[in-house]
């Protein structure tokens, strides 16, 4: 992504949906605007089926109740920035990390913690800090940061699929740059 938008983005900073975007449509320049991909058959749950995806109309979607402002008590509020690359390598998905790798992604994604009228900004804390913060939290605010995570900008689209074997024809919604290159 770096070389090809010859150096005048800086992808260290760019949030993982904005860079997944950009290597689509990079991609979709350089080899083809169509993707021919294999999904999996809801209906029975083991039939693939090829189809064939038009990346000009795959976009970033955001859903309808995701906020980076997560109000951890009566007195403090979390604003999250998204996580780079850096954060978990890249299009992983926060549910498959270990618990350890959630609460580093965790720290590196909080921005600035109100407590008031106080603004705590992230980068004045050790990583030690931010950490002890992240488990004194109640089990509530800690549900409302995964949230951030499970609801945050993601590439999306949606196909009909038809089972050969059975006739019935399905939505499948393809979420995240790896299901566009099965």
């Amino acid at each position: 992504v770096l070389a090809c938008t010859f150096g005048e983005l800086n992808v260290d900073v760019l949030p993982t949906f904005d860079i997944e975007y950009i290597f689509l449509q990079i991609r979709s320049k350089s080899v083809g605007e169509v993707a021919k991909v294999k999904v999996k058959c809801p209906d029975d749950g083991e039939t693939m089926v090829p189809v064939e995806i038009d990346l000009s109309k795959v976009n970033v979607q955001v859903e309808d109740d995701h906020t980076n402002q997560i109000q951890v008590s009566d007195n403090v509020k979390i604003i999250m920035k998204y996580p780079t690359l850096d954060s978990f390598g890249g299009g992983v998905n926060v549910s498959e990390l270990k618990t350890k790798d959630v609460f580093d992604v965790m720290c590196d994604t909080i921005y600035e913690i109100y407590e008031g009228e106080t603004v705590h900004k992230a980068t004045d804390y050790t990583k030690d800090e931010m950490m002890k913060f992240l488990e004194s939290m109640s089990g509530e605010a800690f549900k409302k940061m995964q949230e951030f995570f499970r609801t945050m900008p993601k590439l999306v689209h949606e196909i009909e699929v038809e089972n050969p074997k059975t006739k019935v024809k399905s939505k499948v919604k393809l979420q995240g740059l790896q299901s566009f290159f099965q």
